[in-house]
């Protein structure tokens, strides 16, 4: 017996399958199952990838093998990696962010910024510097990043 689903994982939603005969069931995405008929195994230190096409897609000239420092690129690429407000623990809004840049040049100490905003000076300074926070492009109207100490 086959049976499809989908199964959301880490923000993103995969294609499941379950397969199961005479008492015995197996349950993978099918970007594994794609990848180890076509492929071979998962090397050690390796993920599965999906290309341009999206989670969805599971076509073999969508799927490879790679490094998580590059899955993770790839999400950014995708739009499906959680930035700014889409992050379930941010504490600031891109409007916060505006604001605390918008002070800092003005020359608001950002320790006094980081008390107002409930956050610690290192996250005041890695906004600033933008460290953090500088995803998607900064509007123009924003003050550029200075690199000025707490």
């Amino acid at each position: 017996m086959l049976k499809c689903s989908a199964v959301w994982r880490n923000g993103v939603t995969y294609r499941q399958v379950s397969l199961s005969r005479l008492g015995v069931s197996w349950t993978g995405t099918v970007c594994r199952i794609v990848l180890l008929a076509f492929i071979g195994p998962c090397p050690d230190g390796m993920e599965r990838l999906h290309g341009p096409g999206g989670s969805l897609d599971d076509r073999l000239v969508n799927l490879s093998y790679g490094t998580h420092a590059r899955n993770m690129q790839d999400r950014t690429r995708d739009g499906t990696q959680p930035r700014g407000e889409q992050n379930g623990y941010a504490k600031l809004t891109w409007a916060d962010v505006a604001e605390i840049r918008r002070r800092t040049a003005a020359g608001e100490h950002q320790r006094s910024l980081a008390r107002a905003f409930h956050v610690t000076q290192v996250n005041i300074s890695m906004i600033v510097t933008g460290k953090t926070w500088a995803y998607p492009a900064q509007p123009a109207h924003w003050p550029r990043p200075s690199h000025q100490p707490g």
